[in-house]
This record gives structure tokens, sequence and C-alpha cells, in this order.
């Protein structure tokens, strides 16, 4: 990794929030704090996924059971677009509207490019057992 960016934002999208800390948030307001550490290799990014706030109540008898997937790619571009290589998803927590993840990893920035033209994009879902999952939210980073 040639650079390990550690980001510290809040996002907030109709009163839900993801709060990403060392690494990133998603959903909305931000307030945020970058600092690139040197080391001399490739492009790296360090995420972590600390929590979720206020999420929308999908199963019929218990609270939502959440879990996030997470991609790097570049700005701008859609879900699909974006390297399902590059994909990592975070435990589910169980029965819980305000789940804590505390979901970290680092991710890989293609040769060439660089942190300011990539994007973190996040997905939650409500994991379910008998049917689909049920999506909870989505959001991208710059």
């Amino acid at each position: 990794c040639v650079a390990l960016w550690r980001l510290e934002r809040t996002y907030a999208v109709k009163s839900r929030s993801l709060l990403m800390g060392c690494g990133a948030s998603a959903q909305g307001e931000a307030a945020s704090t970058i600092h690139r550490l040197q080391d001399g290799r490739g492009p790296c990014v360090g995420i972590l996924v600390r929590s979720a706030k206020h999420l929308r109540k999908a199963d019929t008898v218990t609270n939502s059971d959440p879990y996030v997937l997470a991609r790097l790619g570049r700005a701008g571009s859609a879900w699909h677009e974006k390297a399902p290589t590059s994909e990592r998803r975070s435990n589910t927590v169980s029965n819980d509207n305000d789940p804590e993840w505390r979901f970290g990893f680092l991710a890989e920035v293609p040769v060439g490019e660089s942190s300011a033209t990539w994007e973190l994009h996040l997905r939650v879902f409500d994991e379910d057992l008998l049917t689909p999952d049920d999506p909870l939210g989505e959001l991208a980073v710059p």
C-alpha cells in the first residue's frame, strides 16, 4: 500500500445514519478529517464501518438483522460498475435497528489511480432466511 487514508465521517440520510471511522462513514451530513500516511508502496484505503442508527424495521415480528456490503470503485459509478472483487461484507447483527458492526478492512486502489478519483459505495441490507434480503439503504462516499 502506498497510502493509508484515515477518514472520520458521519452521514445522515432521511434521519438514518451510518458511522464509519478510522475508515469512513455512510449517509448524509459530514464533518470529515482525512489523514494520509506514507509507506512507499501502492495506494491503499483503510476503512472501518462502525455503526448505523435508526434503521427501519424490515421484519414483521422482530427488528432488522442488518449487515453492510462495501465496494470501492470510480467516483460516480454505479454499484454494478464497481469491481465485485473489491466487495466486503460485515457480520450480521441480529434483531437490532441500531447495529454496531466495527467492520474494518483494507482496499487497494488500482495502480495509476488515486483515492481522489475513487469512492466507497455502501449498501445496508436486512438478512432474511426464507426470502431475499431487504435493502435498507445505500450511500457512495467520495
